[in-house]
């Protein structure tokens, strides 16, 4: 290949650069003055320009930050990962927007004195009691005592919501702890809340039963209601066959705001979409 031939090759290809380049600053230019002049609303689900407005951005966005809650038989509880899959897999539903006084999500509470009975005997009320409890349904307390020499301790963690309202939260919990030493173990601990008096009890039954009644609440954060738009999942029974991987991505076009609340639920839409199913979960 001549000098002469090398020069002129070189020269075609820095005008080629040059044109392609020229080419995107052209439509770059073209296309902002576009978005400039009509808002980004032109992206929303095809909607024309012409058409696009702000009730129908409202409408489109508003979805999202909004968290999901479901009806249990416990109350309305905001849903969890876990439970939005079994929903959206298993069962047919309704969503409802709301915006009513709600159940906080979180309660931390202390509460001390009442008085507390270990195997029918008085343990009196020198007792303290801390717990937190979030609407994942696990959280952790304890409740300490000391009548003279004798010591009570127990240490638990929340294993169920029984109930949760504007009067009162009961939940089951379970776990260990000590007698004057003496290491005990209760499955089933039922902590009572009353929102309208102010007081919580706490009985628990296993290697030994105790009852503390009482109890003066000095503390929360939480708890309470609060007034809140939020999407109720009102679940219809379940399917006789679950629903394909197709169905529910159809599904979750419809709601783009539980993918937003639930980071998890985009993998569905990967080819692996199994391997971003909460553990133990079943896919049959």
């Amino acid at each position: 290949m001549t000098a002469k031939t090398k020069l002129i090759l070189k020269w075609v290809f820095v005008f080629s650069v040059l044109s392609l380049w020229s080419y995107f600053v052209v439509v770059n230019s073209i296309i902002g003055s576009f978005v400039e002049d009509s808002g980004t609303s032109i992206y929303i689900q095809n909607i024309p320009a012409e058409e696009a407005n702000y009730e129908t951005m409202n409408a489109l966005t508003k979805d999202f930050n909004i968290p999901f809650y479901e009806k249990t038989t416990a109350g309305i509880e905001k849903a969890s990962f876990s439970q939005i899959i079994g929903i959206l897999f298993n069962h047919n539903f309704e969503i409802q927007e709301k915006t009513q006084e709600i159940v906080a999500d979180k309660c931390s509470l202390r509460a001390e004195k009442g008085n507390l009975e270990v195997n029918s005997e008085d343990f009196g009320g020198n007792n303290k009691l801390s717990f937190n409890v979030n609407y994942l349904k696990n959280g952790e307390g304890s409740l300490t005592a000391q009548k003279d020499r004798d010591r009570f301790s127990l240490s638990f963690e929340v294993k169920e919501i029984l109930e949760t309202n504007s009067e009162k939260l009961i939940f089951r919990a379970g776990g260990k702890g000590r007698l004057n030493g003496e290491e005990f173990s209760s499955d089933n601990v039922i902590v009572t809340f009353d929102k309208i008096n102010n007081i919580v009890n706490v009985a628990g039954e296993g290697n030994l039963s105790f009852n503390a009644e009482g109890m003066q609440v000095t503390f929360t954060e939480g708890c309470f209601d609060e007034k809140k738009d939020f999407y109720l999942i009102i679940n219809k029974g379940k399917l006789a066959e679950r629903r394909s991987i197709e169905e529910i991505r159809l599904l979750l076009d419809q709601y783009p705001g539980m993918i937003d609340m639930y980071e998890g639920l985009g993998r569905l839409y990967k080819d692996y979409w199994w391997a971003g199913l909460p553990s133990g979960f079943i896919v049959s």
